[in-house]
């Protein structure tokens, strides 16, 4: 569970996945969701993760470890997510559950992972 130090406050997600349908369900799930969630943007690529967090404030970001810009390019934007956004919290998306994505993921800085 999410945990929001002022009770009533809306968590903002930020969400992105290797494509825009993937990102588009996603926001609709979290949406419904019975926690106080709003979706603040998505992102298919790198570039695109950069972008919306310039313009939201976002305090979980949920990242898939294939981007459109690489299979592996959820590790290094989760890795610029917390060294430029530290409050915020990452979790990753992956198909994979060797052990060797799970740990590179957890070096990547995230908090926890979706397989």
């Amino acid at each position: 569970m999410l945990k929001n130090p002022v009770a009533g406050l809306i968590v903002k997600v930020f969400v992105a996945d290797n494509s825009r349908m993937n990102c588009e369900l996603m926001a609709a799930a979290v949406q419904r969701s019975r926690y106080k969630l709003a979706i603040v943007g998505y992102a298919t690529d790198s570039p695109g993760v950069r972008a919306g967090f310039s313009k939201n404030v976002v305090d979980v970001a949920v990242i898939s470890t294939h981007l459109r810009d690489g299979v592996s390019a959820g590790f290094s934007v989760a890795r610029e997510i917390r060294s430029s956004f530290p409050m915020t919290n990452v979790v990753m998306l992956t198909d994979a559950t060797q052990g060797s994505v799970v740990v590179e993921a957890f070096r990547s800085g995230v908090k926890g992972i979706f397989s």
